[in-house]
């Protein structure tokens, strides 16, 4: 398994903790706004900030589409 999956899987899996949702909701969430292609795009600088840190960029970037 590639490094940026193993990186997406632990969002995934951290987000769906954080916030109380089902993990088919979580991937809805990124599903419907990008967030799963934002953290291809953005793995380089992400995958080195803490996970409270990549949620709320997560959460920022939903909110600015």
């Amino acid at each position: 398994m590639s490094s940026s999956i193993q990186f997406i899987t632990l969002v995934i899996e951290e987000c769906r903790s954080f916030k109380g949702l089902a993990g088919d909701e979580v991937i809805k969430l990124f599903g419907d706004n990008g967030v799963i292609d934002y953290l291809k795009r953005n793995y380089d600088s992400l995958h080195t900030c803490g996970i409270s840190c990549i949620i709320e960029d997560i959460d920022s970037y939903i909110s600015s589409r």
